[in-house]
């Protein structure tokens, strides 16, 4: 199983031009359970256009009759596994933007001054983040952006800190780990954020700058089976636009793994309305208008495989 970036089988868009096959309830049937087994997801009956319209376009794209010959491609070997990778690419729509959702960065802002008041203390001079299902990198490097500020602004010049970007297709983190970006894309930052962080590269384009970029690492890694990376401990995991993709019982599963690699007193943002219901003895909600987050109060060894 893997994970995704942000929206799977979910949206209105189709690639209606192409539409070459016609698909039987039975046929969708195999589909849904093919593409859940394989990243977790459970296609929508109503997206049933989406996904038939993208299979089509790797049919015409190999070649193939219909969708038992693209079934049987899929499991074919390693061309079958290089076939995962580009139909996964098509089926995901990366909706992500600089700064995006503002109450959950000014807690993460809030909890970021109040560990570096707490390093002065105990002697810890790094903060690492975890931003889950990165997309192409505009949250992640608005993670980094965040955290170096607000160092900066605390006047500490000692404190390291790392931003791991992580998700599931590879044309999605190779534009990350490109960095760069259009005009459209920052419209919503601060123009000073711009000059500082940017490098303006001519028709529109602009590149993150290398001394942030250093500090972001962009890995492929599934939500669904974290022991397999080794990760270790984070003091903040950020994973917003995820989880709605998933039933509630994954949800939960999902969750409960990811506190397994936040460090003791660390703190997991999920985007306002993610998740219902969720009993964690470990996580203590932490009170924010429009924000949903849960910080650790015990450690459980995390960062180790079950």
């Amino acid at each position: 199983m893997v994970t995704v970036a942000n929206s799977l089988l979910t949206q209105s868009e189709t690639y209606s031009e192409y539409n070459a096959s016609t698909m039987n309830d039975k046929q969708f049937a195999r589909w849904v359970e093919l593409l859940e087994l394989r990243i977790g997801v459970r296609a929508s009956a109503l997206r049933k256009t989406f996904l038939t319209n993208a299979l089509d376009i790797r049919l015409q794209t190999l070649g193939l009759q219909n969708y038992n010959e693209y079934d049987d491609y899929l499991h074919s070997g390693n061309q079958g596994e290089i076939e995962w990778f580009e139909l996964i690419d098509l089926l995901t729509i990366r909706e992500t933007r600089f700064f995006r959702h503002n109450s959950s960065l000014e807690l993460l802002q809030d909890y970021a001054l109040n560990k570096l008041s707490q390093f002065k203390n105990v002697g810890q001079q790094s903060l690492k983040a975890w931003s889950v299902g990165c997309a192409t990198g505009e949250e992640a490097y608005t993670l980094a952006i965040i955290l170096d500020q607000t160092i900066k602004s605390a006047g500490d010049k000692s404190c390291y800190f790392s931003v791991m970007a992580s998700d599931i297709s590879h044309s999605a983190l190779n534009a990350g780990r490109k960095g760069t970006y259009s005009s459209k894309q920052l419209n919503k930052m601060d123009e000073k954020l711009i000059q500082q962080h940017f490098t303006a590269l001519g028709n529109n384009q602009y590149q993150i700058s290398g001394q942030l970029k250093i500090r972001v690492c962009f890995n492929k890694v599934n939500v669904l089976d974290i022991s397999q990376k080794n990760i270790g401990q984070m003091d903040i995991i950020f994973c917003q636009n995820l989880l709605y993709y998933f039933e509630h019982d994954t949800r939960i599963k999902i969750l409960n793994k990811l506190t397994e690699y936040l460090a003791t007193d660390g703190i997991l943002i999920l985007g306002p309305g993610d998740i219902f219901q969720w009993d964690n003895p470990d996580m203590a909600l932490v009170k924010g208008d429009n924000t949903l987050a849960y910080r650790k109060s015990a450690s459980i060894n995390p960062g180790t495989n079950k």
